[in-house]
């Protein structure tokens, strides 16, 4: 009973999550109605300060610790969703930050914030580079795992990303003496694309329903234990 209660727990913040990863994304400082509405979820150079909102997909290589009877390679998937704010410096420079949830296809997940420095070539392209931190995370992608991206965005709304990832996993072992968890590094490279700005904002909506119908059907599933 106990497990399903934290599985319950867990899916309910991952449907909260995309809320609060939103909210981030409405300017900190003054600004007129026009420009508040308008930058939130549309990035333009002419902006002050822009919103972050972005939900995406990758596919790379499946780097998770195995044991002796498994077996290794193969491909995985990794859904990233993000929400945070970016104040141009110039006219063609921008630098922000944001908090990112990363859902590996192998069963890891992880959470942290990252910063990013973007370039403007027009009103309407623009490449980003960043990096993050894991402070909270699974075995799979554990705390200190370090989460990189370079991504060229040849419209407002979408995306090319290419994500190099240091990542920290945790393995339960044992040899001829005891048993203990091992720490393990290892680098991967996923490519794919990120819904951004206002349809980034209505991937990062969906998702949070999806999950939260989800809450629901386990704690009405569950009300009876």
């Amino acid at each position: 009973m106990s497990a399903r209660r934290s599985l319950v727990r867990v899916l309910l913040l991952l449907a909260l999550l995309p809320a609060a990863l939103a909210a981030q994304t409405v300017p900190p400082t003054p600004a007129p109605d026009s420009e508040r509405l308008g930058c939130a979820l549309h990035p333009s150079p002419d902006c002050r300060v822009f919103g972050i909102t972005e939900f995406g997909f990758a596919f790379g290589p499946d780097t998770r610790p195995r044991e002796w009877w498994e077996s290794k390679g193969g491909t995985t998937g990794e859904l990233t969703l993000s929400g945070g704010a970016m104040r141009n410096v110039t006219g063609h420079d921008a630098l922000g930050g944001y908090w990112f949830l990363v859902i590996d296809g192998g069963g890891g997940a992880a959470t942290g914030p990252s910063a990013r420095y973007r370039r403007w070539f027009t009103p309407r392209r623009s490449l980003d580079a960043g990096a993050g931190v894991v402070v909270a995370g699974s075995d799979e992608i554990d705390q200190g795992s370090v989460l990189g991206h370079i991504r060229f965005n040849p419209t407002p709304s979408l995306g090319l990303v290419v994500r190099p990832e240091q990542l920290r996993a945790s393995r339960f072992t044992c040899d001829t003496r005891n048993c203990y968890v091992a720490s393990e590094r290892d680098v991967r490279v996923m490519a794919g694309a990120d819904l951004t700005g206002k349809a980034g904002a209505i991937g990062l909506r969906a998702y949070g329903i999806a999950v939260g119908a989800l809450v629901v059907v386990f704690a009405v599933a569950f009300a009876g234990d």
